[in-house]
């Protein structure tokens, strides 16, 4: 219960309060449960004050001085408390709808567990403030400093954070759906596990942010800075990423099914590996990879050198052999070949080291470090029936292109055998069921011409949307290798420098020339057998070149 004596001292203004508290400066206001609605303190000094559970709705407090002031479970309903200090205030659990705190300096205030609907905080200072679990729906934030202030929890839905500075500031699961964010500044902020779904995020700055298992669902990031951010497990589902910055984000398992990508920034093309779903064709020609200009720069510059030295690249070359092969054949086998030297070369040269996290990036496109990546510099149709692919690393002395082409090269004769083996069985299996009488199974007749447009890699995703990223090889019926006595193994050249990889050398190199037998099965069961034949360039004197597999 409030304090009589204290009460009558207030109500003869505000002039008469504040030569009162000069007075009696040790003396502590006990304004607790007043009721004080409608009053007009402008300036009043209400430091130290106690007016837990009182009720100011509508009053006017504007430039007062709550600093300290214990305001638990108040009432401030509608009040004016623009430019009011209410640093170090204890605020929480009040019911502030409608409250006007434009300008007022909150350093350090506890908020917890208020109301604050359609509030106005333009301009405020929040530094430090704690505001968990906080309901600040349709609030206005715009302008405010909020630097490490702690929002964990709090209630955003549709408030307006305009240019609002939130350095370092804590908003893990906080609920931002269709807030506006534009042009805020959430560099090294906590954001994991929020929903910002459909909000404006336009210009935003998110420098190292940490957006873990964040919800971005529609939201607008175009022109925004996540440089650094943590975007592991974020979902950014037909999100508008239109000239956002994402160098050196981190995207391990992160979602950007049906995102907008027009000019935006990645470091690499290898940033996509940990990605959950791959992208499409649409959205890999609207990224923009940063190390992709000095990788260009490498090859012209290792071309010309090459060409100056008369230096030949390494050759690698096919032959379908008997058999009608189509340019839709000859595509396919070129797609899994290109897949197979991607996902090889990331075994040789890769980082990681957690097997599950090795099969998960073999499993998706896997693209290679554009340092470090093979290419094809020409290709020509050599008689008889010989197509030679002229190959060259980005590094001129780097071993990884004749360890990869080499290894190609032996396990094309491999999966050749395999699948051959594999027919002669499965002929068998024909001639016994022909002779019981029994259908033969439709899949082994000549494919149409839609089920080979299906089997070169074209897939619909929920959209209905054509993604050509990672090819589905056509699967006939599964090779079983138990059966056949052979299990596919690596050449004992094939050596990394990653213990994790070397002792699962076996069935992640099975994994990464998946594609490479699917392809070759197709090849295999339309009357061809593949054949390849590995031609490295001279070696350069004085240079070692390592084992090629055989």
């Amino acid at each position: 219960m409030a304090n009589q004596e204290h009460l009558k001292i207030l109500a003869k203004g505000v002039d008469a309060w504040n030569r009162w508290r000069k007075n009696n400066p040790d003396l502590l206001p006990d304004l607790r449960l007043a009721y004080l609605n409608d009053v007009i303190l402008p300036g009043a000094d209400f430091s130290n004050t106690d007016f837990s559970g009182a009720d100011l709705s509508r009053a006017n407090a504007s430039a007062a001085i709550f600093s300290e002031a214990k305001l638990h479970e108040a009432d401030f309903r509608r009040a004016n408390l623009t430019g009011a200090n209410l640093t170090n205030a204890d605020l929480t659990d009040c019911y502030m709808w409608g409250v006007n705190l434009a300008g007022a300096n909150l350093t350090d205030v506890d908020l917890s567990g208020s109301i604050l609907l359609q509030a106005e905080l333009q301009g405020a200072n929040l530094t430090g403030a704690t505001l968990a679990e906080t309901e600040l729906l349709e609030a206005n934030f715009s302008n405010a400093n909020c630097s490490g202030a702690e929002f964990s929890g709090a209630d955003f839905s549709g408030a307006n954070l305009g240019r609002a500075n939130l350095c370092e500031s804590d908003l893990s699961w906080a609920n931002l759906n269709k807030a506006n964010l534009r042009e805020v500044n959430f560099s090294r902020a906590n954001l994991s596990g929020a929903d910002l779904c459909e909000a404006d995020l336009s210009g935003a700055n998110l420098n190292k942010a940490n957006l873990r298992e964040a919800h971005l669902i529609r939201a607008n990031l175009s022109g925004a800075d996540l440089c650094e951010a943590d975007l592991s497990e974020a979902n950014f589902s037909k999100a508008n990423l239109r000239e956002a910055n994402l160098i050196r984000a981190n995207l391990s398992d992160a979602d950007l099914s049906g995102a907008v990508l027009e000019d935006t920034r990645f470091q690499s093309i290898s940033a996509l590996n940990t990605l959950e779903l791959s992208l499409t064709q649409e959205q890999l020609l609207g990224c923009i990879f940063v190390e992709k200009d000095e990788a260009r720069r490498q090859r012209a510059k290792a071309g010309k050198e090459a060409a100056t030295r008369g230096q030949k690249p390494d050759i690698l070359r096919f032959d379908f052999g008997n058999g009608h092969w189509t340019p839709l054949d000859f595509s396919l086998f070129f797609l899994a070949v290109q897949a197979t030297a991607n996902r090889l070369q990331y075994l040789l040269t890769s980082q990681d080291f957690k097997l599950s996290d090795i099969r998960h990036v073999l499993s998706g496109p896997c693209y290679p470090e554009e340092r470090e990546s093979i290419y094809v510099r020409s290709f020509s149709m050599q008689s008889p029936g010989w197509i030679e692919f002229a190959y060259e690393a980005v590094e001129r002395v780097s071993p990884i292109a004749p360890v990869v082409l080499g290894t190609i090269a032996s396990a094309v004769a491999m999966l050749t055998g395999i699948a051959t083996a594999w027919d002669k069985i499965q002929a068998g299996n024909l001639k016994r069921q022909k002779a019981k009488g029994q259908k033969i199974d439709n899949k082994i007749k000549e494919f149409d011409l839609e089920n080979k447009i299906k089997a070169a890699g074209e897939l619909l995703d929920e959209e209905g949307r054509q993604n050509m990223v990672t090819p589905s090889w056509r699967r006939f019926e599964p090779l079983d290798l138990d059966a056949l006595g052979h299990k596919i193994s690596a050449p004992r050249s094939f050596k990394t420098n990653n213990p994790i990889i070397d002792n699962n050398k076996d069935e992640l190199f099975g994994q990464a020339v998946a594609a490479l037998m699917s392809s070759v099965r197709w090849l295999v069961r339309q009357g061809m057998k593949p054949r390849a034949k590995f031609k490295p360039k001279p070696k350069r004197k004085g240079q070692k070149r390592p084992p090629i597999p055989r």
